[in-house]
């Protein structure tokens, strides 16, 4: 007889086996990409603003509008005296987080071949093969995005034999970590909650209040650093938030509605500087031209209107960032409480982009091609006769393609991909469009709950 398998709270830590064995596939992979220079340093449009940052004086630290967390990476990476080490840092802590994820994983009962497929998936994903080659923030913060994913699915394992107050903190201190690294990490703050509430309450049959009460709980503690810091910004720079960017952000899309009627229901101090804007905008090349659906037009207007025809006129003001940034703010709330319906008209645009992108994203992904060709290999050989004079019948067939249905913890990772997917989407479109670079995000943990799915199929159609 088999030995009886512990529950998912009694299972401890993977064997060093299995840990040595990635540490060592990990540093392989690492080392063939440089050896095929993949590891060169890229610097890109916003590396600028990353290494500009300033973090000698805690007051132009906080009132800058990058978050302090990249800018005082990048501070370590020239004290070792390169950047050309961010590329082989960026890779490490990427790996390292797919290998937490891939030990909570096995924790929650998830076998072996299970885990190679999610391997493959994540150690070809582009936050890997491309972004982490650029010196800007996206990659550290997806790393430190899934470790805090591992910390969550490790805290939902503990519950079923009572709370662990440290794995709620060290859920709360890697997101907060996060999204000091990379301001657009901050629907995590809703999605854990969301998150605990949800699966205590369908899968460990929780009472919903009694559901609530636990979201409640790890929403206060992962929300805690965040009002800290901000109290902090609000003692020293006079704002009380994480960061002073957003008007910056979304002036790119509500100056774009702005009509002249609109200027009499601007705020008095804000008319002069919404009139400049609306000259120079209407004279900018992308606002001359109407070769192009309505939506692909806002998105190539959306940078030109910040950066070549906002910020100009605001540098000749000699404001500080924060200043600009309020009335930015301002200027737009009004715009968009204006025109309400062309805002929801670009959501909903907007939305159906960046879902499409993050699945064309996944498909993109070299391990998922690489698991699908694997299944229409095994396919075609399955559909070829055993002899010459005998196929299996169809109930024999029949009987091998069998579905296994899925364990409880990936189900749990198929909810965290879910809520991944929705919530950074759901942010971006809110401010800026859904380009490429800001849906990488959706795509990791779906990409990985895929490679699963992909590989159970392959196990069901393999022959016995």
């Amino acid at each position: 007889m088999h030995a009886p398998q512990p529950s998912f709270s009694e299972r401890r830590i993977p064997s060093r086996k299995g840990t040595l064995l990635y540490i060592g596939l990990a540093t392989s992979f690492l080392t063939l990409s440089g050896l095929c220079g993949r590891m060169e340093t890229q610097i890109e449009i916003d590396t600028k603003s990353y290494l500009e940052s300033p973090t000698s004086s805690l007051a132009l630290m906080l009132q800058d509008f990058r978050t302090p967390g990249y800018p005082l990476f990048l501070d370590l990476m020239e004290s070792l005296g390169s950047l050309d080490w961010v590329p082989w840092i960026h890779g490490t802590i990427w790996l390292a987080a797919v290998g937490c994820l891939l030990a909570t994983m096995s924790l929650w009962g998830i076998d072996r071949y299970s885990l190679l497929a999610v391997a493959i998936a994540l150690g070809n994903h582009p936050f890997l093969h491309f972004w982490s080659r650029v010196v800007i923030s996206d990659t550290l913060a997806m790393s430190t995005a899934l470790m805090s994913t591992a910390a969550m699915m490790e805290s939902l394992r503990r519950r079923q034999s009572g709370w662990t107050g440290g794995w709620l903190w060290t859920v709360a201190c890697l997101t907060f970590a996060t999204i000091l690294i990379r301001p657009a990490f901050l629907f995590l703050l809703v999605l854990w909650p969301l998150v605990i509430a949800w699966w205590r309450w369908t899968n460990d049959r929780e009472p919903l209040r009694g559901a609530i009460r636990d979201a409640s709980k790890l929403a206060a503690i992962c929300w805690s650093p965040l009002l800290l810091y901000s109290l902090m910004r609000w003692m020293v720079v006079g704002h009380f938030g994480l960061v002073s960017f957003g008007g910056y952000n979304v002036i790119g899309i509500a100056g774009q509605f702005m009509e002249e009627k609109d200027l009499k229901s601007i705020p008095t101090e804000l008319q002069e500087t919404a009139k400049e804007i609306l000259v120079q905008r209407d004279r900018h090349p992308t606002f001359l031209r109407n070769d192009d659906d309505r939506f692909s037009l806002m998105l190539d207007r959306y940078n030109p209107l910040i950066w070549e025809v906002t910020s100009p006129i605001y540098e000749k003001k000699q404001l500080s960032r924060l200043n600009i940034n309020q009335q930015l703010t301002t200027l737009s709330r009004v715009l968009i409480r204006l025109h309400w319906r062309d805002y929801l008209w670009w959501l909903a645009f907007n939305g159906r982009h960046g879902i499409r992108g993050t699945a064309m994203q996944v498909g993109a992904n070299p391990g998922i091609r690489l698991l699908l060709m694997l299944g229409i290999v095994m396919i075609a050989w399955r559909s070829l006769p055993t002899s010459l004079t005998h196929r299996c019948s169809p109930e024999d067939a029949s009987s091998e393609f069998r579905y296994q249905p899925s364990s409880t913890g990936l189900r749990l990772l198929f909810w965290l991909s879910l809520g991944m997917l929705l919530g950074n989407v759901m942010l971006v479109i809110l401010v800026e469009p859904a380009i490429e670079r800001y849906m990488a995000v959706s795509s990791v943990l779906p990409s990985a709950w895929l490679a699963v799915a992909i590989q159970r199929f392959l196990v069901d159609i393999s022959p016995s």
